[in-house]
C-alpha cells in the first residue's frame, strides 16, 4: 500500500515544482525520480531529516544494481536534491546531503567501483590511531565519509566552526554553498578530544602553527601530504581502495609526512 505521507509530499513537491516555473515534462520526471527515492528511504528505515551523504552513496549502488546509466543516475540524484531543496525551505531539514553529489562525467566524479556506506562506516570506526595526529585523521576521516566534504572545505574548517552541543559543522563556501551539516554521533567523541586536547599538542610540536582545525607537525600549512599518507595507510589495511577517489576528496595525489 502506498505510503499516505509520501503520496501527500509528492503532491507539495510537484506545486513547488510549478511555482519555481518548472515545465510539466520535467515536474513528472522528478515526481517519478522522488517517488522513488522515498520508496528506498522505506524499505531501508532511513529518516528523510536523517539522510546523509553516505546514505546517498548506498542509494546509488542501489540504482546501479537496477542497471541504470550513469545519466540516468544523475536525474535522480537531481530529484533528490530537489526534494531537500524543498525541505529545507520548509524547515523540514537543516542541510542537503545531495548539494554536491554528482555522479562520473560532472563536476563531483564518483567512481563506478563506488565502496557502500556501510564499507565507509566500517573503515571510520575501526580506525583507532591514540596519538594526536591519529586522532586528528579519525576527525578528518569522518568529515570526508559522513559529510562528504571536498578537500578544500576540510582544510579550511575552524574550531569555532565545530560545535559539539548541536551536533553541527559549519562548511564555509568551496565547491559548495556555506552550510551546516549534522554530526554523526560517532564523530562527537572523536572532535572534542581532539579540540580538547589532541589539537593543542599539535600545535605545541608543529613548526607552523595556524587558526584552522587540522595542521600538520611539520613547517608546511598544507595538508596534502597529511592526507596522502593517511589515504595510504587505509589502502594498505583495505585492497578495495583501488583508487583515489573513492573516499572523495580524501585520497588525494601528493606528499610524504605528516
Amino acid at each position: 500500500m502506498p505510503n499516505k505521507e509520501h503520496i501527500l509530499l509528492s503532491e507539495k513537491i510537484t506545486s513547488y515544482l510549478q511555482e519555481q516555473h518548472y515545465d510539466n515534462k520535467t515536474i513528472e520526471h522528478y515526481r517519478v525520480h522522488i517517488s522513488i527515492f522515498l520508496d528506498w528511504t522505506e524499505q531501508t528505515a532511513t529518516e528523510l531529516n536523517q539522510c546523509s551523504y553516505t546514505d546517498l552513496l548506498s542509494y546509488i549502488k542501489y540504482l546501479r544494481k537496477k542497471g541504470l546509466s550513469i545519466q540516468n543516475q544523475n536525474k535522480y540524484i537531481r530529484a533528490v536534491k530537489q526534494l531537500y531543496t524543498y525541505l529545507i525551505k520548509q524547515k523540514q531539514c537543516t542541510y542537503n546531503p545531495a548539494a554536491n553529489l554528482y555522479i562520473k562525467g560532472h563536476t563531483q566524479r564518483l567512481p563506478n567501483d563506488l565502496l557502500s556506506g556501510e564499507y565507509l562506516h566500517n573503515i571510520f570506526e575501526n580506525y583507532h590511531l591514540e596519538t594526536p595526529t591519529g586522532i586528528r585523521n579519525k576527525c578528518m576521516l569522518g568529515l570526508l565519509i559522513y559529510q562528504g566534504l571536498h578537500r578544500e572545505e576540510l582544510i579550511k574548517i575552524e574550531p569555532q566552526d565545530i560545535d559539539l552541543t548541536k551536533g553541527t559543522v559549519y562548511i564555509k563556501q568551496g565547491q559548495g554553498n556555506r552550510r551546516y551539516l549534522k554530526l554523526e554521533a560517532g564523530q562527537v567523541l572523536p572532535l572534542q578530544q581532539y579540540i580538547t586536547t589532541s589539537r593543542k599538542e599539535i600545535i605545541k610540536q608543529s613548526e607552523n602553527p595556524t587558526d584552522r582545525l587540522f595542521m600538520t607537525l611539520g613547517s608546511s600549512t598544507s595538508m596534502k601530504d597529511s592526507l596522502r599518507e593517511l589515504a595510504n595507510s587505509l589502502k594498505k589495511k583495505y585492497p578495495e581502495l583501488k583508487h583515489y577517489r573513492q573516499i572523495l576528496e580524501l585520497l588525494t595525489k601528493s606528499g610524504h609526512k605528516n
